[in-house]
C-alpha cells in the first residue's frame, strides 16, 4: 500500500509537471504570436481610441451641390446644373444620375466604429498619402445663401480590426470605418455613362411600328385576337407563328446595343445632322405605344388610371462602309473619348475579327437625344424587311 501511494504520488507531479509545461508552452507561443502581430502593426498606427458607434456626417443630402471623388488615380467631379447633375469637364456626357444621387446620399448620413485622437505626425501610417479614396461635398446652405465643402480621406485598412481609416480634413479625431460607402463611389466615367433606352411596353400596349423609307411610310400593328382566329383554318402554322411587332420589338431591343462603347459623339451640336446623316436618314422608325399611370383620384380614396399617348422615334443616319469606318471611328472617338481609347477601339475591331470589319456600319439617334451610336448596318436592314415583305 505504501508503493502504490508513492506511486500515486508520482503520477500526480508528473501531471503538475506536464500540466506546466504546457502552461508554460502556451504562454511562449502568445508572446511570440503576439510579437510577430505587433511586428506587423508596428507600422500601423494605435487603434486605442473610444470604440462605438458615431455619427461623423448627418447632412441633406439634397442640399449637394457639387461632388468629387479620387479612386485608383481616376478623380470624377459631379455638379447639379439646372437640377440635373452633370460632370465638371464633360458637361454634356450622358450621367447616369440615380447613381449620382446614391452617391450624394451615401456620403451624407455616415457613421464609424472607433473614435481616435488625430496624429498629424502618423498622416502616412494612416495610408492617407495614398488614400483609398478622397471625397469633397459641396452643400448649399439655403439660410446662409452660401455654399461650403467637406473633404474627407479614406486610408489604409488595419488589417487586425477590418476597418479603414476615415478623416476629415480639420477634424481632431479620425474615425475607423466599414467598407459599406465603396460600392457607392466605385465607378469609372465610362460605367456612370446613360445610354438612351429603347421602351419595352407589353405587345398589348403598342400601338404600332411606323417606319419612313425612301419616302414611303409603312406601319405594322400587333394582330388582333380574332384575326388569329380567322386565319387557324387556313394554315396550322400561323397560330404559333409570333407577331411580326413582337418579333420585331425583340430585334430592337436586343440586338441593338446602346452603350459607351458604340456610342461615337455625345456633344450638341447644330452641324451633326449633316455630319452624320440624320438630316436625310436612311430609315426613321417610331414605336407608338400607350403608357398607364395611376394617380390618386381627387376624392383620396380611390386612384384613376391615366392613358399617356407615348412614341419613340428611332433616327438612322447615314451607313458608313467597312473602309470608311477605319478612318471615321478614329477621328469621332478621339475628339469623344480620349486619344488612347479610340485606338484601342479601331485595333481591336482590325486585328481581333476580320468579319466585323467587313461589316457596314449605320448612325443612329433617338430624336429628342444628343447621342449618336454606331451599329451594325445588318440590323437596319433586318427591319426594314418587316416593312417591306409586309408591303409587297
Amino acid at each position: 500500500s505504501m508503493n502504490s501511494y508513492k506511486r500515486r504520488e508520482r503520477k500526480q507531479i508528473i501531471t503538475i509537471i506536464v500540466t506546466f509545461a504546457v502552461v508554460l508552452a502556451l504562454i511562449v507561443v502568445y508572446n511570440v504570436v503576439r510579437n510577430i502581430n505587433s511586428d506587423n502593426s508596428d507600422d500601423m498606427p494605435d487603434d486605442k481610441g473610444v470604440e462605438g458607434t458615431f455619427q461623423i456626417i448627418d447632412e441633406d443630402y439634397k442640399n449637394v451641390s457639387a461632388l468629387s471623388y479620387v479612386h485608383d488615380w481616376e478623380e470624377l467631379k459631379f455638379k447639379v446644373v439646372d437640377g440635373k447633375w452633370t460632370l465638371e469637364d464633360d458637361p454634356d456626357f450622358p450621367l447616369d444620375q440615380t447613381t449620382v444621387s446614391y452617391m450624394a446620399a451615401a456620403i451624407s448620413d455616415y457613421g464609424g466604429f472607433r473614435r481616435i485622437d488625430y496624429d498629424p505626425e502618423k498622416y502616412s501610417d494612416y495610408g492617407f498619402d495614398e488614400p483609398t479614396y478622397k471625397i469633397s461635398v459641396t452643400y448649399y446652405d439655403k439660410a446662409k445663401d452660401s455654399f461650403r465643402t467637406r473633404s474627407y480621406v479614406i486610408g489604409l485598412k488595419n488589417p487586425v480590426t477590418g476597418y479603414y481609416y476615415f478623416y476629415e480634413d480639420g477634424d481632431k479625431y479620425l474615425y475607423s470605418i466599414n467598407d459599406t460607402l465603396f460600392q457607392y463611389f466605385d465607378y469609372t466615367k465610362e460605367e456612370l455613362f446613360s445610354a438612351d433606352k429603347i421602351p419595352g411596353p407589353n405587345l398589348k400596349d403598342i400601338v404600332d411600328i411606323t417606319a419612313e423609307y425612301n419616302g414611303q411610310t409603312y406601319v405594322i400593328e400587333p394582330r388582333d385576337e380574332t384575326d388569329e382566329v380567322d386565319t387557324t383554318d387556313d394554315s396550322d402554322t400561323s397560330k404559333d407563328e409570333k407577331d411580326p411587332v413582337e418579333s420585331l420589338m425583340d430585334i430592337l431591343t436586343r440586338d441593338i446595343k446602346l452603350s459607351y462603347k458604340t456610342c461615337v459623339d455625345y456633344k450638341k451640336s447644330e452641324d451633326d445632322n449633316a455630319k452624320y446623316g440624320f438630316d436625310d436618314p436612311t430609315l426613321k422608325l417610331t414605336i407608338h405605344y400607350k403608357e398607364y399611370e395611376k394617380v390618386d383620384a381627387e376624392s383620396g380614396v380611390s386612384e384613376a388610371t391615366i392613358v399617356k399617348d407615348k412614341s419613340c422615334t428611332l433616327i438612322f443616319g447615314s451607313v458608313v462602309t467597312a473602309t470608311e469606318e477605319s478612318n471615321t471611328e478614329s477621328e469621332d472617338s478621339s475628339s469623344e473619348n480620349d486619344g488612347t481609347e479610340s485606338a484601342e477601339s479601331t485595333e481591336s475591331t482590325e486585328s481581333t475579327d476580320t468579319t466585323e470589319n467587313t461589316e457596314s456600319k449605320i448612325y443612329l439617334k433617338f430624336e429628342g437625344s444628343n447621342i449618336k451610336y454606331q451599329i451594325d448596318y445588318s440590323i437596319c436592314e433586318k427591319i426594314l424587311a418587316y416593312f417591306t415583305e409586309a408591303n409587297e
